[in-house]
């Protein structure tokens, strides 16, 4: 995926730090979070601080308005679920075309919201991964232990009960 555009929406703690692992992996990022995180991320980068104390500061681009985001190979929804309808609404105000569109959110229905927008190529995800926003523009990476993802279409009983 090196080379991907990549998008977080709504870059808090958790979804800075998958953008910061997306852009050291060779993507180009653009974050959309809240004003003071944006202002901070594109006037000094991403500084993520490791369990260790390490310091290591990442650059991508931010805004706060999901409009403003140019193409986007793949989408991260990484808001608070009261905050997912007005973010995808505004990242849907241009035509898009995702290669993939996952959801780190919380909750059992998380991906619900991308596959009524963006049909198959809506994934849902259970994160692994935690950490505190400790200020704009920084974020800690407390918790590591991968991800699990899968498609958002229900599955069939009859389906599974045959396997």
């Amino acid at each position: 995926m090196a080379g991907a555009r990549v998008t977080v929406l709504g870059a808090g703690a958790l979804g800075s730090v998958y953008a910061a692992w997306a852009a050291e992996a060779g993507n180009d990022v653009t974050i959309v979070a809240r004003q003071a995180h944006a202002d901070a991320v594109n006037r000094n980068g991403l500084v993520v601080v490791g369990r260790d104390g390490t310091r290591r500061t990442v650059k991508m681009r931010a805004t706060s308005d999901p409009a403003v985001v140019e193409a986007c190979d793949y989408l991260c929804l990484a808001s608070k679920a009261p905050d997912t309808d007005e973010l995808l609404d505004g990242f849907l105000a241009r035509p898009r075309r995702l290669t993939a569109a996952f959801s780190i959110q919380n909750g059992a229905r998380q991906a619900e919201p991308l596959a009524r927008r963006f049909g198959d190529v809506g994934l849902a995800c259970v994160s692994m991964v935690g950490g505190p926003l400790l200020e704009p523009g920084v974020v800690g990476a407390t918790k590591n232990r991968g991800r699990e993802q899968g498609t958002s279409h229900r599955s069939n009983p009859a389906d599974e009960q045959q396997q």
